[in-house]
């Protein structure tokens, strides 16, 4: 027969230490800013723009502003500022556009949330 007089004690402990787990990471690579931004980009020739070129997160400037990057073999770069303003002349469709927007339209994503978006500050 099976016995449940020890089983108390042990889910006790269990609970403790899941308790003490730390939670799950949230945030992004640089926080309040999205992970990866998805933007076309005009063809220096004017003949084809390269469509749907994803840019990383590489770093966040002295003045605030977060540096991103394709990973193409001659990387693309766009600046997003404080206020989440994307600037980037040689963007098709997302120079001066906000990444609220592009989150909305699932263009803008972070990693660390499972593709759930980040909040600009």
């Amino acid at each position: 027969m099976l016995s449940f007089r020890g089983l108390r004690p042990l889910a006790c402990t269990v609970l403790v230490l899941l308790a003490h787990l730390p939670a799950p990471a949230q945030a992004g690579i640089i926080t309040g800013m999205p992970d990866a931004i998805v933007c076309s980009v005009k063809d220096p020739t004017g003949v084809l723009p390269w469509e749907r070129l994803v840019f990383y997160v590489s770093a966040r400037m002295r003045d605030g502003r977060t540096l991103y990057k394709s990973s193409t073999s001659d990387p693309v770069v766009l600046l997003v500022n404080a206020d989440g303003v994307i600037d980037g002349a040689n963007l098709a469709d997302c120079d001066g556009r906000n990444i609220d927007s592009l989150r909305e339209e699932g263009r803008a994503f972070s990693f660390a949330s499972g593709g759930k978006q980040a909040t600009a500050r």
